[in-house]
């Protein structure tokens, strides 16, 4: 049968434990807090939001304090439109407050999205990192911003597949660039061992979400899996997407389909099940996070799955022209050894990513004495108050519409009355 998981809160104290995530490193003397600005995205794609969440671990764990500030690269908002979204505005927002900008992985930490925030940080003379960057298996060209920030104010390239960190390797002299899995397994701050096979979860894709489709062919080995396991034990229909949640619900029925706008509800959905089965590559680092054994479909002729999948072992990959083979190594799965397996997997990598991060020039800035910050004078308050509400007016001044593209509806309208 298939029914919802039993969802329970994660707890989310201390991040000591043997395969918990570790809060301090090394000892290491940072700045009492800063602002760091993160290239990813919010309410588009969940596993883009793993992927900050593991890096933002990962800093943490390095004994950072931090405000954490989005550049949104949402494709609603860049390129072009400005969206009150609660995340940089380059229009509205002063780049002097940020110390720090880290590109939180995918393949877009390059191209038109991110053009904008390139110049910036290079007519800012900010320092920068790139963590858990990947490509689709073609070659990346760059601007010359792209380029200029790459070599000359860069502190570290984490790439998560082999031919990215060959390229750049390649093409960078004087930055460091490391292969290192994704940073999304660090997602989940309280993972477990599973003890049994009691539960299966299976990520449902439709073909009609845009940039998030799978083929026609991937669907229906989903939608077979699915009928298959859930004769055989309980199977839980978990959805990223509205649309897949929409599909999936009138499939299978509303009650038995699990799905959240909210990223951070997907460690409790992990949690609650021991294997997972999907296409999505970030949604089996998800489980993988959380200590479950995953199992990948629809790899075999996408670059980008192959090349993310290939540095993690403990990923099984299945194969999509047959499910039934899927569904047996799913049922014949010992789930307590493979998390077991997942969990010293995990806990190594996090290991290897300390030395790693020393790279990062945020961790050299001297620590404060902790006293109370010198108050700036009131007059130097009230001018910045009043260049930051200039700066508002202008922005925000209603822009004058040429008299003939203001008249133009009305005019069209009149002439459909009348029959011209």
């Amino acid at each position: 049968m298939i029914t919802k998981p039993h969802l329970e809160q994660p707890r989310v104290g201390s991040l000591e434990g043997s395969h918990k995530l570790t809060r301090r490193a090394w000892p290491v003397e940072v700045a009492s807090t800063m602002n760091i600005l993160f290239s990813t995205t919010r309410q588009w794609n969940p596993g883009d939001e793993f992927i900050h969440r593991g890096i933002l671990n990962l800093l943490r764990g390095s004994g950072l304090r931090f405000n954490s500030i989005a550049w949104n690269r949402h494709p609603s908002i860049r390129p072009g439109n400005t969206l009150l979204d609660n995340s940089y505005d380059e229009l509205r927002h002063d780049p002097r407050s940020l110390d720090y900008v880290v590109f939180a992985g995918t393949p877009e930490w390059r191209g038109p999205r991110t053009d904008l925030l390139y110049r910036m940080i290079a007519d800012n003379r900010l320092r920068c990192a790139l963590i858990g960057i990947g490509g689709h298996g073609a070659p990346a060209g760059f601007t010359p911003s792209e380029s200029a920030v790459l070599e000359n104010q860069t502190d570290l390239i984490t790439c998560r597949d082999r031919s990215t960190w060959s390229e750049l390797s390649a093409k960078l002299s004087s930055t460091p660039v490391e292969l290192l899995p994704c940073p999304s397994v660090f997602h989940a701050t309280d993972p477990r061992q599973r003890q049994a096979l009691a539960r299966v979860g299976v990520i449902y894709q439709t073909v009609h979400t845009q940039w998030q489709t799978v083929t026609r062919q991937a669907r229906d080995v989903l939608i077979e899996i699915i009928q298959r396991l859930s004769r055989q034990i309980e199977t839980v229909v978990i959805c990223n997407y509205i649309d897949e949640w929409s599909e999936a619900s009138s499939i299978f029925g509303h009650d038995r389909v699990w799905y959240s706008h909210d990223s951070r509800d997907y460690e409790a959905a992990f949690l609650d099940i021991d294997c997972l089965v999907a296409a999505r590559v970030h949604g089996c680092l998800g489980a993988i996070g959380t200590g479950a054994p995953a199992i990948l479909i629809d790899w075999e002729t996408d670059m980008r799955r192959q090349g993310i999948a290939d540095e993690i072992p403990v990923l099984e990959k299945g194969a999509t022209d047959n499910p039934a083979s899927v569904v047996e190594t799913v049922l014949g799965l010992d789930a307590a050894a493979r998390s077991a397996e997942v969990l010293e997997w995990r806990q190594q990598q996090w290991q290897r990513y300390q030395p790693v991060l020393r790279h990062l020039s945020i961790l050299n800035r001297p620590r404060s004495e902790g006293s109370l910050a010198a108050e700036p004078d009131q007059d130097a308050i009230r001018r910045q108050l009043a260049a930051n509400d200039a700066k508002s007016r202008a922005i925000n001044a209603p822009k004058r519409v040429p008299l003939v593209r203001r008249l133009g509806p009305k005019i069209k309208r009149a002439a459909r009355k009348i029959g011209l």
